[in-house]
């Protein structure tokens, strides 16, 4: 197995005791602390320096980068989300609040691309209130709303628009403005 040697260190000088194990002898030597250092025969290195697994400056600095740019889509993609939950529209990271009743007209409008007048009535009825009372709130509803929406997304146009139903001409139905539209096919509902 080779020799193997234990040092011990007095004053300046060094006592080493070297075992043979081929002839299971030993032999002690003492050698001066300069004449140690300075009668080197040899050198190994007990272990190989590997670089595999010490990380240069370069893949640092590209797992930087790929984290910071991963990081930065997801923000953008984050930001560019429109999401109708139960609380409002989130918008931009912002929560705008929306009261239940017009989360609900959203929610069905958003399904059907658009609404009848009676199922905005049923939404936002009072069973206490006259026909034509009611017909008041429902078209004050929609104007509170489409104010609300025009101020959350920052448009010019109002969202909310009447049409007469291709069915029957009496029959009223509110639907999104195709300028509106581009935010409609972004808004996922999450309700």
């Amino acid at each position: 197995m080779g020799l193997q040697n234990q040092n011990k260190y007095y004053n300046d000088n060094y006592l080493i005791e070297i075992f043979r194990n081929s002839d299971l002898a030993n032999e002690k030597v003492i050698i001066s602390k300069s004449n140690f250092y300075n009668n080197k025969t040899s050198e190994t290195k007990l272990y190989k320096n590997s670089f595999i697994y010490i990380p240069s400056l370069s893949s640092l600095l590209i797992l930087l980068f790929i984290l910071f740019s991963t990081i930065y889509v997801i923000d953008r993609i984050r930001l560019n989300q429109i999401i109708l939950n139960s609380k409002g529209i989130v918008y931009r990271r912002i929560l705008n609040s929306l009261s239940f009743k017009e989360i609900n007209f959203m929610n069905q409008i958003i399904k059907e691309s658009f609404i009848s007048t009676k199922s905005v009535l049923k939404i936002v009825e009072n069973t206490n209130l006259s026909y034509p009372h009611n017909i008041k709130i429902k078209d004050q509803f929609i104007k509170e709303l489409n104010l609300k929406l025009k101020t959350i997304f920052n448009t010019d146009y109002t969202p909310l628009e009447v049409r007469s139903s291709k069915i029957d001409a009496r029959i009223k139905e509110h639907f999104f403005n195709k300028n509106f539209n581009k935010f409609i096919k972004r808004l996922s509902v999450r309700i």
